[in-house]
């Protein structure tokens, strides 16, 4: 009975341990994916920037 106890006891701490790794895996997948959309953001922002730029440009030339 001892011997069953132990190994019960031994499983429980390896699926507490487990189910901590997929926690810490699981933030820091969530980590990864907010710094990816924060790239694809900035990505944009210099996008509408460069097209903001032109058609202020465009729009001086047509002025003159």
């Amino acid at each position: 009975m001892h011997a069953r106890l132990d190994a019960a006891l031994t499983c429980a701490h390896a699926v507490q341990n487990e189910s901590r790794e997929l926690e810490r895996r699981l933030q820091q997948e969530g980590l990864r994916a907010n710094v990816l959309n924060m790239q694809q953001v900035i990505k944009d922002l210099e996008e509408i920037k460069a097209e903001n730029y032109a058609l202020t440009q465009r729009i001086a030339e047509l002025g003159q």
